[in-house]
């Protein structure tokens, strides 16, 4: 396996421009040969994390694996249709919530829709639709998500505590509004109903 630093100066500069992602596209764009990709992704110079989406192995062997979710999900993100927000364990790894145990074998993103609700899971990750509003939608640190307090209703569902006492403390600080426990629940409630399609577990 080659260093990341071996990697042809072009590639360095589009990882360290793209925060340690690169699309297949921008490379080609930027003049890398077709066969210099091929060769760096066999090689594995450049491991791939959604279809035509790459990063250098260093970052991967770095990374933990709640880390490496969130660049997994970051990764599927970018292959996504516009409009796409990071849910469920990805949302709560976006938002730097408390990430319990082992993250789930594939990010999880949801792309709104005003029809009937429904899931699919690629090699990629899991794709949920459902029709929600707007406002619970956004994006944190350039990477859109559902907004944290949806996350944190995710989060609160898997836990067992009706209301954990973190949840009080927490949405206030990184909610773009002042979420309070009640609310939180109501929440949770809303965002169930669009996850009965087939909500993630805790793994897997």
């Amino acid at each position: 396996m080659r260093r990341p630093t071996d990697l042809p100066p072009d590639v360095r500069h589009l990882l360290a421009v793209g925060d340690d992602l690169v699309r297949r596209r921008d490379l080609l764009a930027l003049g890398v040969p077709r066969s210099t990709l091929t060769r760096l992704v066999r090689q594995e110079s450049l491991v791939s994390l959604a279809n035509g989406v790459y990063t250098d192995p260093a970052t991967v062997a770095a990374l933990g694996p709640w880390p490496l979710l969130r660049l997994r999900t970051r990764a599927l993100l970018m292959v996504s249709p516009p409009n796409t927000y990071a849910a469920d364990w990805s949302a709560v790894v976006v938002h730097d919530l408390p990430t319990p145990g082992e993250p789930p074998a594939v990010p999880s993103v949801l792309r709104p829709r005003s029809c009937r609700s429904g899931s699919n899971r690629t090699i990629n990750g899991r794709t949920r639709f459902a029709a929600v509003p707007d406002t619970w939608l956004g994006d944190h640190h350039g990477v859109a998500s559902v907004q944290p307090a949806f996350a944190a209703a995710f989060l609160r569902a898997r836990s067992s505590s009706p209301c954990p006492r973190w949840a009080t403390i927490s949405l206030p600080v990184i909610g773009c509004f002042m979420w309070n426990a009640s609310s939180l629940c109501v929440g949770h409630s809303q965002w169930s109903s669009i996850s009965a399609s087939g909500p993630l577990g805790s793994s897997g």
